[in-house]
């Protein structure tokens, strides 16, 4: 009962907490630290630090010890100025996160952030507040939701926060809690910044074997006896190089003339479209049919093949390229979340019949 009654109590503390933060420090793609987003509270050694100086004052009064008093006085000065350190150490920094990031479900992500400091800074620490989301609740030792760098040198640098993802879909990963122990490890100074991004996790990819896609046409149901697309049969045109597209295709002999990165692309006769429908998918519930279907977009995608993506309410037209994949990716990441526990009833029913 007591146990409950705790729980209610820091879910309606955290609540309130929340919406203060959101007021006091708004989501921005640029985050600039200062005294209005920066907290500051003594660690554990901190107050011991503090009743031993407290317990040192009180001695020396009472014995009217000089010597005492003046050791008490000194250690309290280095307490303040230790508080000063600690405080300008994270004042001034400035952060800068926005964009969408792509990460398959329950898999490590690593979200990049930019840190531009006019000054070296020591002993900082970046993670997600919410980072343990997942069902294991946290990763191993070898492999820690945190980055932590030991001194940041005056300049702009880059660092990638490690995040788990706990399930399938586009969400918000919460406010980034930036903290410090500098210096002497006497105060926590500490700030969680909002930054709205977004993270696209489709789902993690199970491998499928033996299967063969559909052949199909336009959604009329008009079959095409024949389609162009990229091939390597007759030779077509020149176009402009994209970054990502094969070396091979590359013409050599025009860029030597000095005419710049040109691609030659070529066109062959082909049978219908090629579809990755989740219907033709064998599984037994939707969430196993979208990690089969990622693993073939990545697959199709590795042996350079045009394919397109159909699903109940969405698709994506046949294509190839990175930019293909990415579609593809938040296609499966923002398709509507189903009832787990329905489907594995059904899973259960399934092995019942059988």
């Amino acid at each position: 009962m007591m146990k409950k009654i705790k729980e209610k109590i820091n879910a309606r503390l955290k609540i309130s907490f929340d919406r203060w933060l959101k007021r006091r420090m708004p989501a921005a793609s640029v985050q600039k630290l200062s005294s209005k987003n920066i907290f500051i509270f003594p660690t554990k050694f901190g107050f011991i630090y503090l009743l031993f100086i407290l317990l040192l004052f009180l001695f020396g009064t009472n014995y009217q010890n000089n010597v005492i008093i003046l050791l008490s006085y000194v250690m309290a000065s280095l307490f303040i100025t230790c508080m000063l350190h600690s405080f300008f150490n994270l004042s001034g920094l400035t952060f800068v996160l926005d964009g969408e990031h792509i990460g398959f479900a329950e898999q490590k992500m690593l979200v990049p952030i930019a840190v531009i400091t006019s000054k070296e800074r020591f002993d900082l620490s970046l993670e997600f507040s919410e980072a343990l989301l997942s069902s294991k609740r946290q990763l191993t030792k070898s492999q820690p939701l945190r980055v932590h760098v030991d001194k940041a040198v005056k300049g702009e640098l880059k660092f990638n926060i490690p995040f788990v993802p706990a399930k399938r879909g586009i969400t918000n990963p919460g406010r980034i809690k930036i903290s410090s122990e500098y210096s002497l490890g006497f105060f926590t100074t500490w700030t969680r910044l909002d930054f709205n991004i977004k993270l696209v996790n489709p789902p993690k990819p199970i491998v499928i074997r033996g299967y063969s896609p559909e052949l199909s046409g336009d959604d009329d149901g008009v079959k095409q006896s024949k389609n162009t697309s990229n091939g390597t049969e007759d030779f077509s045109e020149l176009k402009n190089y994209i970054a990502g597209e094969p070396l091979t295709h590359v013409a050599w002999k025009q860029m030597a003339k000095g005419q710049g990165w040109l691609t030659k692309k070529y066109h062959k006769e082909q049978g219908n479209q090629c579809w990755l429908t989740l219907k033709d998918i064998p599984a037994n519930n939707i969430e196993m049919k979208l990690a089969h279907l990622c693993f073939l977009v990545l697959d199709y995608h590795k042996q350079g093949l045009e394919f397109g993506l159909k699903l109940s309410s969405t698709s994506v037209p046949p294509s190839t390229g990175p930019e293909h994949v990415k579609n593809c990716l938040v296609a499966l990441a923002a398709y509507p979340q189903t009832n787990r526990l329905a489907d594995d009833e059904q899973n259960a029913l399934n092995k019942v019949s059988l």
